[in-house]
């Protein structure tokens, strides 16, 4: 079972999309800060990270750059959750992060997003749901940085 942790500072959000990820089959870890991220981190590996770009005190930029100069799993993929902005998709870049999905992300979206980042075949349901989406999916909800 492949592990994701999730970081945001609203429970809410934590909590429903930490139901998503379980209902697909994904171990998720929590952290409600960039301190808390780090701490789970070092206790348990993870496969991916979703983080949200702008939290109080520390961001999902700050964890994300942590992560790319210090951490053993350095290639760790890393998505961040922020506005449509060019200065939140530069902050996301200068980063390091792997992708940029613009809020308000959908399920659907996101579970895609996941898959292909761990290559896990899409489930059959949810490939026909996917293609449907995504072809209707417009350059402004979803951006995916070029990165080396």
């Amino acid at each position: 079972m492949k592990t994701i942790m999730l970081v945001h500072n609203s429970q809410a959000f934590l909590e429903r999309n930490s139901s998503l990820l379980s209902r697909a089959g994904f171990l998720a870890l929590t952290a409600i800060s960039v301190h808390e991220a780090l701490r789970v981190l070092q206790e348990q590996p993870v496969d991916l990270i979703i983080s949200v770009l702008r939290m109080h005190g520390m961001g999902g930029d700050t964890l994300c750059s942590m992560v790319r100069k210090r951490w053993p799993a350095r290639h760790l993929p890393f998505i961040l959750v922020c506005y449509q902005s060019e200065v939140e998709f530069e902050l996301a870049s200068l980063c390091g992060a792997d992708a940029c999905l613009v809020k308000p992300v959908r399920p659907e979206l996101l579970l895609t997003q996941i898959d292909e980042f761990l290559q896990i075949p899409p489930r059959r349901e949810r490939a026909r749901e996917s293609a449907t989406l995504l072809s209707g999916v417009q350059a402004s909800q979803c951006h995916f940085l070029d990165l080396p």
